[in-house]
Formats: structure tokens, C-alpha cells, sequence
């Protein structure tokens, strides 16, 4: 059985997880990227996604520093998602016709 303070901690996990997933798709960030920089592992990343875990005290403030870092700097915009097929975006690290795993 569930208690109260045990249903509070999911909602708050669920609510954590898609801010974590919602921030790192807006900016094309990948689990491992994200985990990179946040200086944890894929799957401590895929875990906090599914809420499962709550994140290290130290995890969040890395993560709320470097959220705020991309959100605030008008320098760094928010990259939409390219539909499939699509030509690359003008400053693409890719040539024109390659992709990803060619390089």
C-alpha cells in the first residue's frame, strides 16, 4: 500500500521527469549528451525521465544551472525539430545530404 507521502514523492518525480524530458528534447539534447553534461550516466538520466528516481541533490543543481544558462542566453535559441527529410538548417554540423552516423 501507497501512503500519502509515498503518492506525494511519485507525483513529484512524475512532474520533475517531464520538465527534464521536455527541456532536453527542446534543445535536440540526447539522453547521453544531457548525462555528459550533467556528469551522470545515460541510464541515471532515463531513469529520472521515467520517474524512478529522484535525482542527487548535486544532479539538480547542475541541471537547474545549466537549464537557466540555455533558457536565459538569447545567444543559444531553442532548435526546433527538423521533420524527416528535411535539408539540414544553415550552421549545420553536417554537410548538405550527410547525416549523423556518416561522419
Amino acid at each position: 500500500m501507497i501512503t500519502d507521502d509515498g503518492q506525494k514523492e511519485q507525483r513529484k518525480r512524475n512532474k520533475r521527469a517531464k520538465e527534464w524530458k521536455k527541456f532536453r528534447e527542446d534543445f535536440m539534447f540526447t539522453q547521453r549528451r544531457l548525462a555528459d553534461i550533467v556528469g551522470v550516466s545515460r541510464r541515471t538520466i532515463q531513469q529520472i525521465e521515467a520517474g524512478k528516481v529522484t535525482p542527487h541533490p548535486t544532479t539538480l543543481r547542475l541541471f537547474a544551472t545549466f537549464r537557466k544558462i540555455h533558457e536565459v542566453d538569447s545567444d543559444i535559441p531553442k532548435r526546433k525539430r527538423r521533420a524527416k527529410g528535411d535539408p539540414p538548417v544553415s550552421g549545420s554540423h553536417y554537410p548538405a545530404g550527410a547525416t549523423a552516423s556518416a561522419t
